[in-house]
């Protein structure tokens, strides 16, 4: 079920994102990193998600932020929680509403918006294509349950240089608001 893809060389995450997409044959994908971990019911959560909103591109959880030292394993799932919000272009102001790995994705609509731009190689890749997402129109789905957690590791890409992710922030706003 699962299936190792390696590529020639190292060029970044949105190369390596995009290479994924290229590859699957699901009808979903979800991207994960090595700081992120899904928790055991993750994917059944999403799945019964998008069968009740067959029109979202997308459909999600919240995520939980713990330490780098935090074992996945030891986390306890939260009682599910029926609160959903719908999440489009005007409800987030123009912020990235979500981390990459708290949404399954329709793998058509990452294709149809060309996947994540390769030039975003210094971070922010994921803010940049769901703002651009949203900007064509797409809509999604998450519930306020809690079903996935980021390991903050020190050494981050965000966390490492602060004057370099403000940087990247900002082209992300620009390049997310270009003309299409």
């Amino acid at each position: 079920r699962i299936r190792v893809i390696r590529l020639r060389r190292n060029s970044g995450l949105p190369s390596a994102r995009n290479a994924g997409v290229a590859f699957t044959k699901s009808p979903f994908v979800i991207f994960l990193d090595s700081d992120d971990a899904l928790l055991p019911t993750a994917l059944e959560n999403r799945l019964n998600l998008v069968g009740l909103n067959p029109e979202a591109w997308g459909v999600g959880f919240r995520t939980r932020q713990v330490p780098e030292s935090t074992d996945w394993r030891t986390i306890r799932e939260p009682a599910p929680n029926s609160k959903v919000s719908w999440i489009n272009l005007p409800s987030t102001i123009g912020d990235s509403p979500f981390g990459v790995h708290e949404m399954m994705v329709r793998s058509s609509r990452v294709r149809q918006l060309a996947g994540f731009s390769e030039s975003m190689v210094g971070g922010a890749e994921d803010a940049h294509f769901w703002l651009r997402s949203l900007r064509s129109g797409a809509n999604y789905v998450r519930n306020n349950s809690i079903d996935s957690i980021y390991r903050q590791k020190s050494g981050s890409m965000i966390g490492d240089n602060l004057v370099r992710q403000a940087n990247v922030t900002v082209q992300v706003m620009v390049d997310s608001w270009k003309a299409q």
